[in-house]
């Protein structure tokens, strides 16, 4: 429209900056999706954690034997402290 002549330059400037503020009002900032994500990543984490957590003693009964030195490097990676 600037170049067709219907804006003056003014105008022109105006209505871009409108236009500009309008989408910046419609996209979540970058701070905002990182923030979702990791609301996310803990709703999805947090009650899987809890549940492979409370069920360690049926999963490693319930483990094949070749399987169970894997498994406890795995939870304690340094070995026991006992």
């Amino acid at each position: 429209m600037r170049e067709d002549g219907e804006y003056d330059k003014s105008e022109y400037k105006e209505r871009v900056a409108e236009i500009e503020a309008g989408i910046s009002n419609r996209q979540p900032s970058r701070s905002n999706e990182s923030r979702i994500e990791q609301l996310d990543i803990e709703a999805t984490i947090t009650p899987n954690a809890t549940n492979f957590i409370s069920n360690l003693a049926r999963i490693w009964f319930d483990l094949a034997p070749e399987l169970k030195p894997r498994f406890q490097k795995l939870i304690l990676p340094v070995g026991c402290f006992l």
